[in-house]
């Protein structure tokens, strides 16, 4: 890719969303998030059983998030 969607910020800790894309992928990473747990909470019966099945989603959602930044964002700045 030629363009970055993203960029560095705090030392490399961060990645600031500068294009229209990187704010897509951003909102829908946050919103699939914020939908699955209500879903799971309204569903669950309890605390624990709400965040033991989101877990893996988040973790996936997240490790499939920060791939996308990865690929996106400028090595160094």
């Amino acid at each position: 890719m030629n363009q970055h969607w993203f960029r560095k910020t705090f030392n490399g800790w961060c990645w600031k969303p500068i294009t229209w894309q990187a704010w897509l992928i951003t909102i829908v990473w946050v919103l699939g998030n914020v939908i699955y747990f209500r879903r799971l909470d309204l569903a669950s019966h309890s605390a624990s059983d709400t965040l033991l099945s989101f877990a893996p989603f988040f973790v996936v959602s997240t490790l499939i998030f920060l791939a996308i930044v990865r690929n996106t964002c400028p090595l160094e700045d």
